[in-house]
């Protein structure tokens, strides 16, 4: 066994044979799950063996306030009810990205989406996710899957094979006002327009986790095409966030990283801001690189950096009132080749940047830390 901290393991135990278990492949502020006045948390594991060799995981965890955990529930096949409504199969890489989107069957709990890129739904690797309903001990209650199978997908856009529909998921509430939170999932193996562009759904849900309406934006879809183009492997959506309401128009807008973006240096990466109406049809959009939305005023992305491997809404940093955004960068070789960086953006009304710093063994006072 490997040696634990943080009290996880008088509940669970890490064996040698898990050594690829990827515990921390995402995580995801639940809130105060059980009531105890302190905020848990939900990490994914997506090449947990529970059952068959990467089927995945996911641990709830019930923190104490000095940051252990005081008790945990693991949600796998073997464990936390999922299998009674769902097998998890071989490569599933179930918990290979997680959101915590609120209360959505409104029972006073809240409730998780779980990406799971290895599901061979309507054919391989074509991906899926799940909204796990869970009861204040970390169990599920109900869950529904999303994939062309399940959960009314279907009847909207079809997933094909290689698209890893689940690679990422923000929850940017109720875009669509219908009272019922909706979901931004990733889909960066998409081949719309190229092979691996990616693609991003705005999917709209029902209380029940059934999928209500969707909009996919792609190069084919959601009126992306009419600012900018998707190249080979792009792979929008690698990460996705939900921002706030950049532009003060209303409707929440969403961050989506494109780490293979090829603008002026091979896999340089990219993000873009992606302003919504309320459909899920983007109205307009800002590309952040090299060549676009003032970045290069403040830096330069070099060959293999894969800016936008990672995003996050940080709310306003600044104080000028407008959202920022983190940016990670995990080949920036600032210190050493593929240290990586983070990026943090202070964001104007048409989501350019309008100022900029980096965290990095170079920059930022990151220092006092070895990277």
């Amino acid at each position: 066994m490997y040696p634990s901290y943080g009290n996880l393991a008088f509940d669970y135990t890490f064996e040698a044979s898990d050594y690829f278990s990827a515990f921390g492949r995402s995580v995801a502020a639940l809130g105060d799950l059980d009531g105890d006045g302190v905020v848990d948390l939900a990490v994914g594991a997506s090449g947990d063996d529970d059952g068959v060799s990467y089927a995945g995981a996911v641990f709830v965890l019930f923190l104490a306030t000095d940051g252990k955990s005081e008790s945990a529930q693991k949600i796998s096949i073997l464990h936390g009810n999922l299998g009674t409504f769902y097998t998890l199969v071989e490569f599933d890489r179930f918990g290979n990205s997680l959101a915590a989107p609120g209360d959505v069957d409104s029972d006073g709990v809240v409730d998780l989406a779980v990406g799971s890129t290895g599901g061979d739904d309507g054919g391989t690797d074509a991906g899926a996710m799940y909204m796990i309903f869970l009861e204040t001990s970390g169990n599920i209650k109900s869950a529904q899957k999303i994939s062309m199978l399940y959960g009314n997908l279907d009847a909207f856009y079809t997933l094909d094979s290689g698209d890893v529909f689940g690679t990422s998921i923000a929850a940017p509430g109720d875009i669509d006002g219908d009272g019922v939170v909706d979901l931004a999932v990733s889909a960066r193996g998409d081949d719309d327009g190229s092979s691996s562009a990616g693609a991003v759904y705005v999917i709209g849900l029902q209380t029940n986790g059934n999928v209500k309406s969707a909009q996919k934006i792609s190069m084919l879809y959601g009126n992306f095409d009419s600012f900018y183009t998707l190249n080979y492997d792009s792979g929008l959506g690698y990460s996705v966030a939900a921002l706030g309401d950049v532009e003060g128009d209303g409707v929440i807008d969403l961050a989506a990283g494109t780490f293979y973006d090829h603008d002026e240096g091979g896999e340089s990466g990219s993000a873009f801001i992606l302003f919504l109406q309320t459909e899920g049809i983007v109205k307009s959009a800002q590309k952040i690189s090299n060549l676009y939305g003032n970045f290069d005023t403040f830096y330069t992305l070099g060959l293999f950096y894969w800016f936008g491997q990672s995003v996050a809404a940080l709310g306003d940093i600044n104080g000028d009132g407008m959202e920022d955004l983190a940016v990670g960068a995990t080949g920036d070789n600032d210190g050493g080749p593929g240290e990586g960086s983070v990026f943090l953006l202070c964001l104007q009304s048409d989501g350019s940047v309008g100022n900029a710093n980096k965290l990095s063994a170079l920059y930022g006072n990151l220092n006092f830390f070895t990277l």
